[in-house]
């Protein structure tokens, strides 16, 4: 086997990219090596570099299986009551979302419609040993023939879709999210992004699909060569949540999947254009987590055809494309998809589907002055930002540091930001956190906030601030009536730079706005206030 050469061979790596940076990569090899005596190493060295606090999201799978090698080589953890949380949390979500699989698919099979699992829940059913694939969400599919009678059945059953335009919405895209309480299903109707198949290759991956049953009800399953396309396909992909799961996600199919033909894999792949998705993936399973059968397959089919605007394709989809919104990170990645779904949906005009696909409400040129209006406020801020830090510099204030909106990695529960008149305003969901880079000298945290929501009594009662998990007496938090200044001790710090801070407060709803909003922050700011 021709072994990748390097790391740059995997590149770029998170946040820039899909692949693993060093320390997720410790905690991936720690998961899955087989050699207990180098993934106990890459434990060692993976916890000593990180905190569990600041793992995201993304690689919370990988705590899962973590924490039952733990058990078994009795290795002690500082956080290890920590994991166990993290892993019980798991469990009660999974006995919630195996509730919701069992009542849609009751309900889908009363009304006479196929219904075939993918992802977390066909994963944890035949590839995943201990059933232990953590899951967002439940996902589906459906016969596009049923697709109408799908929806239907839902929205009878109290779910609502997420997306606007239900009518043209199964020509541009693969899947809608629909949700109901605090229960979120994905309906597919396609099973890859931005690739709308023919029916005649749609008929052959249906025909070929596994029959399996649990809870008394029977789903179908993909066979196991395009169950594998498809992890590979759907993690290939840039998100701002770490992607990785989908190596884990590989890694169990190939051993615990079922038998894999690999000449029928490799000529599936290559019939749907995303033999690389499988290569690239095989490869880092066999030269990162060296896997005995990933090395096998690639000594069997060596050679895994691809053409040069799949490879292009790829390429683009895997990296963090600029921009300061999620419409133009994706926008680029949108135009091949565009180009196949009007090959396949002859007429859709480019327009109705950048509309559709990116849920606007109402015309396309509004929103998209909107987003442009949004984008070159934060290349302004970009060019301001570094001439206010030399300002302060020549006052002699080297310590106030202020913090981008527009950052993603290890924010979580923000929106998008968003234009409002003078400059632009990120909204927090009731529940959020950021890293902030902060040093011994920075003892107060300054949040100026745009007084949309009533910031009175009411809210300040529900508002509550944590410092890694430490929390800030509500009694010294102050406003002065556009900034809410947080004082940040010295107690509940831990031994790295970047300190976590968490922001809760009571959900809030705007007029003609279906989010649950929290806090609409215009700045962040980290201050060394002097006594």
């Amino acid at each position: 086997m021709k072994r990748p050469s390097g790391r740059d061979r995997f590149h770029p790596v998170w946040p820039r990219g899909v692949w693993p940076n060093a320390n997720q990569e410790l905690l991936i090899k720690a998961s899955l090596l087989d050699d207990a005596d180098a993934a106990r190493a890459a434990f060692r060295e993976w916890s000593e570099a990180d905190d569990l606090f600041f793992v995201d999201n993304g690689l919370n799978l990988f705590l899962m299986l973590l924490y039952e090698r733990l058990k078994v080589w009795k290795e002690p953890y500082r956080d290890q009551d920590r994991l166990r949380g993290v892993v019980r949390h798991a469990w009660v979500m999974h006995q919630r979302f195996r509730r919701d699989i069992h009542e849609i698919g009751s309900t889908f099979a009363s009304a006479g419609i196929e219904i075939m699992l993918l992802k977390g829940a066909a994963l944890n059913i035949n590839a995943y040993p201990d059933a232990n694939r953590l899951m967002a969400d439940v996902d589906i599919a459906v016969p596009r023939s049923q697709l109408s009678r799908a929806i239907e059945t839902l929205q009878r059953a109290g779910w609502k879709a997420n997306f606007r335009n239900l009518e043209l919405l199964p020509m541009v895209t693969h899947a809608c999210q629909f949700y109901r309480g605090d229960s979120q299903l994905d309906l597919h109707w396609e099973l890859f992004h931005g690739r709308p198949l023919d029916p005649a290759i749609m008929a052959d991956i249906w025909q070929s699909t596994r029959i399996t049953e649990l809870d008394g009800i029977r789903y179908r399953l993909l066979s196991s060569e395009c169950s594998l396309i498809h992890t590979c396909e759907h993690g290939l992909r840039y998100n701002p949540t770490p992607p990785m799961r989908w190596l884990a996600d590989a890694f169990f199919q190939v051993r615990h999947g079922g038998a894999l033909d690999w000449k029928a894999l490799q000529a599936l792949a290559a019939r749907l254009g995303l033999a690389q998705h499988v290569r690239l993936t095989l490869e880092y399973l066999a030269c990162k987590l060296r896997q005995p059968e990933a090395i096998e397959a690639l000594q069997r089919v060596p050679r895994w055809h691809s053409t040069a605007w799949s490879r292009a394709e790829l390429a683009l989809s895997t990296r963090r494309t600029p921009g300061c919104h999620q419409f133009w990170r994706e926008l680029p990645s949108h135009i091949p998809a565009y180009l196949r779904v009007r090959r396949r949906f002859g007429g859709l005009r480019l327009a109705d589907y950048i509309r559709v696909v990116n849920d606007f409400d109402g015309p396309l040129a509004p929103n998209l002055r909107r987003l442009t209006r949004l984008q070159f406020h934060a290349i302004r801020e970009e060019i301001k930002a570094p001439g206010r830090k030399l300002r302060r510099w020549l006052r002699g204030d080297t310590t106030t540091c202020e913090l981008s909106l527009f950052q993603e990695a290890g924010w979580t529960g923000w929106f998008q930001p968003e234009v409002f008149p003078g400059g632009f305003v990120r909204w927090t969901e009731p529940q959020a956190s950021f890293p902030a880079p902060m040093s011994p000298q920075h003892n107060s945290l300054e949040l100026k906030v745009l007084q949309v929501r009533p910031l009175d009594a009411g809210f300040f009662e529900g508002l509550r601030v944590r410092l890694n998990r430490t929390p800030i007496s509500k009694s010294s938090i102050r406003f002065d009536g556009t900034t809410i200044i947080v004082p940040l001790p010295l107690a509940g710090r831990v031994e790295r730079r970047e300190q976590r801070i968490e922001l809760a407060c009571d959900r809030w709803f705007a007029p003609g706005d279906p989010r649950p909003l929290g806090i609409p922050v215009l700045s962040i700011t980290l201050r060394c206030e002097r006594p």
